[in-house]
């Protein structure tokens, strides 16, 4: 975990750096004081050399042109007569405002209680995972509730929760069903299934960056550059 002097030593020096989620805890602290931490990278171990379009445009586009983006899922149908891929769920249709900070849903419920957190008021939360059974999702957004996260942030953007299955046994809720039960009562505007997490096709988030976020449309407006 970053100390106060390395923090500051990283304002000094700001530097652009990768989110992966065994390192997203020094990410949460950094990224609250920078605006070169995004949520989303480009390589992994194994991985092909070839760059989905959608994931280097983004990319591209934030970190090296300083574009203020708006992202929004792919509305293509293929060969359907709908979409069937990357679809939006709206959760509580709005807009909201605020600084975008969050990430790996077990990671940030691991922190709760630490001193490493920051201020969530003004904060629009986002949060992917994986491989993790519905119930353990249900519990962590309990912790986040009761630590009195969800309650203060002005809005939710939930990304994908690829392989979460239910466990086992007759009787688990869905995700839908989870999220519904620990958001909608929130009235802020959320919907979830947004291009953020353990996909190959992703959305570069800047944290910290203040952003808009358009529950109905499924869109993150940047208000600001992360790179100057």
């Amino acid at each position: 975990m970053q100390s106060d002097s390395s923090v500051a030593g990283l304002r000094s020096h700001p530097q652009e750096s990768q989110n992966h989620s065994w390192i997203q805890r020094c990410h949460v602290v950094v990224g609250c004081h920078l605006c070169a931490v995004q949520h989303g990278d480009i390589s992994w171990p194994g991985r092909d050399l070839d760059v989905e379009p959608v994931l280097l445009d983004y990319f591209r586009r934030i970190l090296f042109e300083g574009e203020a983006v708006i992202m929004h899922n792919p509305t293509k149908t293929g060969d359907s007569l709908v979409q069937t891929r990357d679809r939006i769920r709206t959760i509580t249709p709005g807009v909201a405002g605020g600084r975008m900070v969050g990430g790996n849903l077990s990671i940030l419920a691991s922190m709760v209680g630490s001193q490493f957190l920051p201020d969530w008021k003004n904060v629009v939360l986002f949060l992917e995972d994986d491989g993790e059974k519905i119930y353990r999702v249900d519990r962590m957004l309990t912790q986040l509730k009761l630590a009195g996260i969800l309650g203060r942030v002005s809005g939710v953007v939930f990304g994908k929760c690829t392989n979460c299955e239910p466990g086992e046994g007759y009787g688990s809720l869905t995700l839908d069903e989870v999220l519904d039960d620990h958001v909608r009562p929130l009235g802020i505007p959320a919907w979830s299934g947004s291009m953020i997490g353990h996909i190959e096709e992703k959305f570069t988030v800047p944290l910290g960056v203040r952003a808009e976020i358009n529950a109905e449309g499924g869109t993150i407006q940047l208000l600001e550059a992360a790179v100057s």
